[in-house]
């Protein structure tokens, strides 16, 4: 599976595309360029963005293709451009870096940028979210505010984790990381990921999702006793390979059950573990069953 279809909503808000003008504030606005679009296009845009005298009440922005027919340009232009319109976008909170479908970019091909900059920036920032893992750094995170983040790749390098991982997020309730797969630039272990199964690294997360990962059996065995549970609303480990060696591991803790949901949505779990999943007392979601061919298993997305 690629991913072939926008966001259509962000901040429970329908997204349209800006075209030359803010005309109303109930809809959260993305901006675009398709691939024959001149050079220069997107930021051309982005600032005309920027200077509209409604953008000082913006809350949400997404940011779709920015490149054009240059697939190696890369996001740091965009993200300068949004530093230094910071005073012009006070009121942003929602903020989505790479908003491509596969006919626009692979993702694997998304060359993204250092962030930790554009970050420091917007100090009110809520959510952000990011696709595509080449060059992508959080350099040393610390937000006060951030309640969401969300990391989408086909494969994430283990320094973008340890960034993560030794991140400074008090606030952070929401943490979805698409890990990936060796073919498209992972390059982690569980032991990379046991940081994000500690509850002293994040207090306040009641959403974890370590999604669309091959190492999804690892992931679940590495969850015995893990603190990070204590309090955990929702476990996602959907988009992966988990199968039953996975799937027994996570029968077998007795934390799962204080879950409210548990997502392995695209699995290789058999039917009959499947069926001792779906009477665990939280909601499973256990759709999108796969079965296992002669080269093995696969994430849901990776290129």
């Amino acid at each position: 599976m690629t991913i072939s279809e926008n966001l259509s909503a962000f901040n429970n808000k329908r997204i349209v595309d800006f075209e030359s003008e803010i005309s109303s504030l109930d809809v959260a606005y993305r901006l675009r360029i398709d691939y024959d679009s001149e050079e220069g296009a997107f930021k051309e845009m982005l600032t005309a963005f920027c200077n509209d005298p409604k953008a000082a009440e913006a809350k949400e922005l997404i940011i779709g293709a920015w490149f054009g027919d240059d697939m190696e340009n890369d996001s740091s232009g965009i993200v300068d451009l949004l530093i230094r319109n910071k005073d012009k976008l006070p009121k942003l909170e929602y903020l989505f870096l790479g908003d491509i479908t596969y006919e626009e970019c692979e993702m694997s091909w998304i060359n993204q940028s250092d962030v930790s900059l554009l970050l420091a920036a917007y100090p009110q920032l809520k959510h952000f979210q990011v696709r595509g893992g080449n060059q992508l750094s959080f350099g040393s995170l610390h937000h006060e505010v951030l309640e969401t983040l969300i990391v989408e790749t086909g494969g994430m390098d283990n320094q973008i984790l340890e960034e993560i991982a030794n991140a400074t997020l008090p606030q952070l309730k929401h943490l979805e990381l698409w890990l990936g797969d060796e073919s498209y630039g992972w390059s982690g272990t569980v032991e990379d990921l046991k940081p994000f199964l500690s509850r002293d690294h994040f207090p306040k997360v009641t959403y974890l999702g370590l999604k669309n990962s091959e190492i999804s059996d690892e992931i679940a065995k590495a969850l015995n006793d893990a603190s990070i549970l204590d309090g955990l609303e929702i476990l996602d480990l959907s988009m992966g390979t988990l199968g039953d060696e996975g799937a027994q591991a996570l029968l077998a803790n007795s934390k799962i059950a204080q879950l409210k949901s548990l997502n392995l949505s695209h699995h290789y779990i058999s039917d009959e573990v499947s069926e001792k999943l779906s009477k665990l007392p939280c909601q499973v979601d256990l759709s999108d069953q796969e079965e296992e061919d002669e080269y093995g298993r696969y994430v849901e997305v990776g290129e």
